[in-house]
């Protein structure tokens, strides 16, 4: 399972405290060779009220598209890889919380915290929310440290995992866990009755569950909006999944 990946990701991390998954070598962003790190700034941009309308995704493209008065605007479209993952996978990368804590701490709440949840546990909330939570950490070093790492990807052309402001804010903020769920999850993944489910789960789901989603609704008019953030072989699953709404046998596709 690709879901897997995220997980593997993240222990690797919280045992060996090691460089990001992104492979990039190990460098400290305040070493004298560097320019003093600057703050930024929080300024959220909110959501609409539609739990499943997160756009936090991977790659983008520019296409065009017609505003009210018939004139052409730039639209930007987020294409979002790996369909397995709830969320983006800087929120499945903990590599931060090693520039925030000891080897030690970061163990010792991996194995008596961490580690005891199933797996699905683990997936319902982005691991570095679990990290900061279960490793007290606070919301001014967590953004001193993420803004000296934006500075140095920008300068040196790395990408290490660093975070947004709306990110921060709702993994700091005074926002419960469903709120974080709705805000935080993949614009491809869908949120219902306080979970987080992937394409992949939805095809999968109970036949009872599955069309209880499609009685409450929201779920066709969500794998309609992420046909176009999706590209190749995921657009095929997301049509499979349209068509399981309607109705259609797709156990033999």
């Amino acid at each position: 399972m690709k879901r897997c990946l995220c997980l593997l990701m993240t222990l690797a991390l919280l045992l060996c405290a090691l460089c990001s998954c992104s492979g990039n070598i190990e460098v400290d962003p305040t070493s004298s060779n560097d320019p003093d790190p600057q703050s930024k700034e929080t300024d959220i941009s909110y959501e609409s009220e539609n739990p499943n309308s997160s756009d936090l995704s991977d790659d983008t493209s520019s296409g065009e598209t017609s505003d009210i008065s018939g004139e052409s605007s730039e639209e930007t479209i987020h294409y979002v890889s790996d369909l397995d993952r709830h969320y983006p996978d800087e929120l499945c990368d903990t590599w931060i919380v090693s520039k925030l804590r000891t080897n030690d701490d970061i163990n010792e709440w991996a194995e008596s915290v961490y580690l005891k949840q199933t797996e699905d546990e683990m997936d319902q909330l982005p691991a570095i929310y679990q990290a900061i939570k279960g490793l007290d950490i606070g919301r001014d070093e967590f953004t001193r440290v993420n803004a000296e790492w934006i500075a140095f990807n920008e300068e040196h052309g790395t990408e290490q995992s660093t975070y947004t402001d709306e990110q921060i804010e709702y993994m700091f903020g005074d926002y419960d866990e469903n709120e974080i769920k709705q805000k935080l999850k993949k614009v491809t993944t869908y949120y219902y009755n306080g979970r987080v489910y992937t394409v992949y789960e939805l095809m999968k789901a109970d036949a009872d569950l599955f069309n209880e989603m499609i009685e409450s609704g929201g779920l066709e008019e969500f794998a309609v909006s992420i046909e176009k953030y999706v590209q190749g072989n995921d657009l095929a699953d997301v049509r499979r999944l349209q068509k399981r709404i309607r109705g259609e046998d797709i156990t033999d596709e």
